[in-house]
This record gives structure tokens, sequence and C-alpha cells, in this order.
């Protein structure tokens, strides 16, 4: 039983891992409401999220990110948002080189209706 537990959760690490890693280094644009339609950059590092505006090239936005199986958990560190220490947590899948993400949780008004309606295409 305790075998079983051990490698249970050992798996469930891997996979955990396997998910951030799949995301990192990568990039994904899409058409933020930010408050008008605005095509945006989210850029994944290892831990960290980035919303670019390529079109001045700023930096709209710097979050803490974690990914827990299909879950998205993200955090501001620092942007034009009023969303401070506020969690914002949401379900994520990739198919034919898109990103969906649907809000679970997220109690920062600011974040959570700029999110573009349809996926992020990757940037290649």
């Amino acid at each position: 039983m305790t075998k079983s537990l051990f490698l249970l959760l050992g798996l469930m690490i891997i996979t955990s891992a396997g998910t951030k890693a799949q995301f990192a280094n990568t990039s994904w644009k899409g058409m933020y409401k930010v408050p008008d339609p605005t095509e945006m950059i989210l850029q994944f590092k290892n831990d960290t999220l980035y919303l670019n505006d390529p079109a001045n090239g700023t930096i709209v936005e710097t979050m803490n990110y974690k990914i827990s199986g299909d879950t998205l958990t993200i955090v501001k560190i620092s942007g034009s948002s009023s969303c401070d220490d506020e969690k914002g947590v949401y379900k994520i899948s990739t198919k034919d080189d898109k990103l969906f993400m649907t809000l679970i949780e997220d109690n920062c008004y600011d974040r959570s209706a700029a999110m573009p309606d349809d996926p992020l295409v990757k940037v290649e």
C-alpha cells in the first residue's frame, strides 16, 4: 500500500513538472481587452510569466506562475493592473498550437476581464 502511494505521488509530481516544462520558454499571442482589443503576447519563462505589448515592446504585466496538472495559478509581481497579490486560477490546455484558458477563479477584475475570449496561438 505504501509503495503504491509513493508511486502515485511520484507520478503526479513528474506529470506536474512535465506540464510546467511544456510551457517554459514558450510564447502565445492573442487579443486581450485592455480595455480595447489589443494583440498581446503571453510569455512563459521558468517561473515568471510576462504579458508583452508587441506594438511598443513594453512589458504590461509580470507575474509568478505555477502549473499543477491542467491548472495555471498566476500572481502579479508588477504591472499596470490593480491585481496586487490576488491569485488568478485558470484551466489550461493546448491543441494544434493553441492555448485554451478557462477561468476557474480570479478576484482581480482587471485581469479576468482582459483575458482573451479566443484561444492564444503559439508564437514560433
